[in-house]
């Protein structure tokens, strides 16, 4: 498990964490590294998660509302800015590689990964 000085919630029993995060979808007004982070989704099954790694990425668990929510305390902005190019890098063409947990909804039996399954609260389902 890596240190985390972000926002993050447990999605696996042996530890993972993921960064939790509001993904907008305009940047009209805001200063990407000040008001919200670019990033790229990247595959899992190709890249190490939570690692800082060149071919590394970051867990992230989406958040469908942040009602009662402070942006920067409890969750991050992320852009998927598409035209970036440098991973890992804070310059204009910078973003850091994300992997999202897939939503507990969508296709749930898929547990190949080891990873458990999430409710949107961040707390794990337990599964009897």
């Amino acid at each position: 498990m890596i240190p985390a000085s972000y926002p993050t919630s447990y999605v696996t029993a042996n530890g993972d964490v993921a960064m939790v995060v509001e993904l907008i979808t305009s940047t009209s007004g805001l200063t990407a590294w000040v008001d919200y982070l670019p990033v790229k989704f990247t595959v899992l099954d190709s890249d190490p998660v939570n690692r800082f790694s060149n071919d590394g990425t970051l867990l992230v668990d989406e958040l469908l509302s942040t009602s009662g929510l402070v942006a920067g305390v409890d969750y991050l902005k992320v852009y998927e800015d598409l035209s970036a190019t440098i991973p890992w890098s804070t310059d204009t063409a910078g973003y850091i590689p994300v992997y999202k947990q897939n939503d507990y909804t969508i296709d749930n039996l898929a547990t190949e990964t080891g990873y458990n399954l999430l409710q949107e609260s961040g707390y794990l389902l337990q599964l009897d």
